[in-house]
């Protein structure tokens, strides 16, 4: 019985730290609106809270996949970031070089494109 009396006072003492301290729904907690607006201003200038350096990694992603959701055929093209420059090599069609460069300059992050695309007739030119 003594036992049980303990681990339940422990318990309890437990509970009462943890809504002393939790942030969100304990005693210290921000009403939801203003939970929201923090939030809301903490992703609006995320970029400026990394130095303005994007992880590299993050915005090859990005930029991948851009290029996936531009393209029909992705593959072709070989992407290398560093410090926010984005260089493209690879070969495609004419009239897509200048729709790729445009929207892989878009994306959040990039800061200068180099463009090192073949310009092709048709994609069996690559091919072979």
């Amino acid at each position: 019985m003594r036992k049980s009396l303990v681990w339940l006072g422990l318990v309890g003492a437990g509970a009462a730290i943890m809504y002393v301290v939790d942030t969100i729904t304990g005693r210290r907690a921000m009403p939801p609106c203003a939970l929201a607006m923090r939030t809301f201003c903490a992703l609006e200038r995320w970029p400026e809270s990394l130095g303005g350096k994007i992880q590299t990694r993050a915005l090859a992603r990005r930029v991948r996949s851009e290029i996936d959701r531009t393209l029909g055929h992705p593959h072709a093209i070989a992407v290398e970031v560093a410090n926010g420059r984005v260089s493209l090599r690879g070969g495609l069609r004419a009239e897509e070089v200048d729709r790729l460069t445009a929207q892989v300059a878009a994306v959040p992050g990039v800061r200068t494109v180099e463009s090192h695309l073949v310009a092709l007739e048709s994609m069996e030119d690559g091919m072979a």
